[in-house]
């Protein structure tokens, strides 16, 4: 009998143990604060950047701001993670005020800046498609423009293309964006969401005929179904700001309704009432 209750008594010691001996579970930016503290420096970049994009949470942004400050944090974590790292932190300082995404940014170009030899590569990694993003979104397009025709020259990488496409729209030259685009589809044929960005910037300005010339390129070649319903809906809108076909405004509606997820149905919609009033 007491050997029984000695058994159990130290069957509940050890349940109580192991309780204590369980992870508190982390957040995942106590995550990344805890593998930069191990010195797992790339994966704790990783980890940050995962964190930004899935939470959209903006009030971490210290910790990026000590991490950028660090001069050895190329050396420590290598050109491919810091570049996703600050591609990423570009677009998250959205969410702080002006003055301090200000700072934010110039600590990213000058973690940039740091990188001497840069290697190729497909995504937003490359070191100049994220200088040249990034200069464009401090208000300094013509630089943006600069940075991705530096990457032209060393990488001549499809993003690259892309990115001065960009910039050449930010900086209201149309005609030498689509040569960007075409030049940049020669890379990567399949790759049509800067053709996309050229019939927008066209709409917007309102040159309907080269929107909607653009926008049917990407109906009749592209593969990616986002880009596709993106250029979709926009070539009918498109066709009915030209002919004012109400037949053309019905086929819009049902193509919005085909697409309920996409809020660019809604919002053409809602352009092409706003116009009728």
């Amino acid at each position: 009998m007491f050997g029984f209750f000695r058994k159990k008594g130290r069957l509940d010691n050890g349940d109580r143990s192991r309780a204590k001996e369980q992870p508190v579970p982390q957040s995942p930016w106590d995550r990344a604060a805890d593998l930069m503290g191990r010195g797992q420096t790339a994966e704790a970049l990783e980890q940050f950047a995962r964190a930004a994009i899935q939470t959209r949470d903006a009030s971490h942004m210290d910790m990026a701001e000590r991490w950028l400050d660090d001069p050895a944090l190329l050396e420590r974590a290598g050109e491919a993670a810091v570049c996703r790292f600050v591609s990423v932190v570009t677009i998250a300082a959205d969410g702080v005020e002006e003055t301090r995404r200000g700072k934010i940014l110039e600590q990213c170009l000058t973690a940039l800046g740091r990188i001497q030899v840069s290697k190729p590569r497909p995504d937003g990694s490359d070191r100049y498609t994220v200088e040249s993003n990034l200069l464009r979104r401090m208000g300094r397009p013509a630089e943006g423009l600069e940075a991705a025709k530096r990457g032209i020259a060393e990488h001549n990488s499809p993003s690259n293309y892309a990115f001065a496409a960009v910039c050449c729209l930010t900086l209201d030259d149309p005609e030498q964006a689509e040569r960007y685009v075409r030049m940049g589809r020669k890379l990567e044929p399949t790759n049509l969401s800067t053709t996309n960005d050229l019939a927008d910037y066209f709409l917007e300005h309102h040159s309907c005929a080269d929107a909607a010339r653009c926008y049917a390129e990407v109906v009749e070649e592209s593969e990616d179904s986002a880009d596709l319903e993106w250029a979709e809906l926009s070539l009918i809108y498109c066709r009915w700001l030209m002919t004012r076909d109400p037949m053309e405004l019905e086929r819009l509606v049902l193509c919005a309704a085909s697409y309920p997820g996409n809020p660019r149905g809604a919002q053409l919609c809602q352009l092409a009432r706003s116009a009728l009033e």
